[in-house]
């Protein structure tokens, strides 16, 4: 058992004794009720931590509101609940976080409780995000296991809470909690999902997409194929992550994808059955040239920090710009093929992210309907005429790096059982259906519609 999971299974243990429990009816002063709906966002934050980590939500993520999480749910359980844990607010507070949470601050014994989770929620965070990991196939499942039973837990105990919360004449805590409506039914089905078996001749070798642990924040200096390929992964993650995206990024990113197409090309990459990709490479070149040289005027309309990001592609383009003039070492064959692989991921979140942008009404272009005196315009998807050339040069750029796909699911890696305890010990669940097969991975999309087993 690691340390992480022994501070999960404790807050387990916790929360299934406040169910057991509970407030006195009609007593608003049984329990605290910031402290109660601090210690629940510490949980929820430290489960969609791990959850973005392991099954990153992408371009799924939409506005509150807006979504069908039911059918999500039915399509890829694990996604629906990440997406609804990014969207849960956060709970409006008199007091600071440290001081709710202390644990020599007075109180019932039900505050007191809930304190305990909080504090264990934080630990838990520390401890997830301090070592950076690559969980694969029952690894991860057992660490979506983990806090989709906390997850389910917590969510249990909201019609307390929110009874709490009336009786407290807090309209402000009700509709915190009314965010995250169904909650319980997601993390329920995730979590038959991750106790159900694997499929027929997934246990022993499984085609998986291999997501990684917690990400480090430290830019990484490339000097050979393999520190590029990584380099290459951590700037698609800064990209994901990044709150604003300038017209100028993308047009550096995007000169960076051309010339890491031709640097691959150059180092002979291959497909997993031999067949050479300079073809593909070039083309996406080709395309990739037309946003670097495209200037239709698109800027920014809010200020854009991203120093990180930014020397990030910079620290990629002088080994790129080194290894295409001999002065650093050419990327083996498989690492130029690795290279490959990873384009279309950085392209499709560059895409994605522009077009967030626009959406969000941080761009603007140039105004040329002659109508105004102004010089720009509001960028938007809505209309054919305001929307920034420069999104469907990149929707171009992706098609062309579709073609790459079949490389990133070459890899073939066998899935190690772990014998950790779940936290399903300190409550216990039904079974879940025996029809019920899980994916080698939980970022893998299923090949199942699952109906949901609540």
């Amino acid at each position: 058992m690691t340390a992480w999971d022994e501070v999960v299974l404790r807050s387990a243990v916790s929360l299934a004794a406040l169910a057991g429990r509970g407030p006195r009816s009609g007593d608003p002063a049984a329990m605290d009720v910031e402290v109660a709906v601090t210690a629940r966002a510490a949980v929820l934050a430290g489960a969609a931590v791990v959850l973005r980590d392991l099954a990153p939500a992408g371009g799924d993520r939409l506005p509150h509101g807006q979504r069908d999480l039911l059918a999500l749910t039915e399509r890829h359980p694990v996604r629906a609940l990440g997406i609804l844990l990014q969207d849960r607010g956060r709970p409006r507070v008199s007091r600071a976080p440290s001081d709710l949470l202390d644990a020599a601050a007075p109180g019932s014994a039900a505050t007191r409780q809930w304190a305990a989770v909080g504090r264990d929620a934080l630990v838990a965070d520390r401890i997830w995000s301090a070592v950076p990991r690559q969980p694969e196939g029952d690894q991860a499942w057992h660490a979506v296991r983990q806090v989709a039973a906390l997850t389910e837990l917590v969510a249990a105990l909201d019609p307390v809470l929110a009874g709490a919360a009336a009786a407290a004449s807090r309209s402000d805590v009700v509709a915190y909690l009314d965010r995250t409506a169904g909650l319980r039914l997601v993390a329920r089905e995730v979590r038959s999902l991750a106790d159900a078996p694997t499929g027929a001749g997934q246990s022993q070798a499984v085609r998986a997409l291999t997501i990684g642990g917690p990400e480090s924040r430290r830019v990484i200096t490339p000097t050979d194929g393999q520190s590029a390929a990584a380099a290459l992964r951590r700037l698609t993650t800064q990209i994901k992550a990044a709150d604003e995206l300038a017209p100028n990024h993308v047009r550096v990113v995007a000169t960076l994808g051309r010339d890491l197409s031709i640097l691959a090309a150059k180092a002979g990459a291959i497909e997993p059955s031999g067949r050479p990709l300079r073809d593909d490479l070039g083309g996406l070149a080709v395309t990739l040239n037309q946003v670097v040289a495209g200037r239709h005027g698109e800027a920014m309309l809010v200020e854009c920090r991203a120093p990180a990001l930014e020397h990030q592609i910079r620290e990629l383009s002088c080994y790129t710009r080194a290894a295409l003039g001999g002065r650093a070492p050419l990327p083996a064959v498989d690492e130029a093929s690795r290279l490959a692989g990873r384009l279309p991921r950085l392209l499709t979140a560059l895409a994605d992210k522009a077009r967030e942008q626009v959406e969000l009404r941080h761009w603007a272009i140039p105004d040329r309907s002659q109508q105004s005196h102004l010089r720009h315009t509001v960028a938007t998807t809505q209309d054919p005429d305001r929307t920034p050339r420069m999104l469907t040069q990149l929707d171009r750029a992706v098609v062309a790096a579709e073609t790459l796909r079949p490389h990133i699911d070459s890899q073939t890696d066998a899935a190690v059982r772990v014998g950790a305890p779940s936290v399903r010990s300190a409550r216990q669940f039904p079974q879940s259906p025996a029809y019920l097969l899980r994916p080698p991975h939980p970022a893998a999309p299923q090949r199942e519609h699952l109906p949901p087993s609540a």
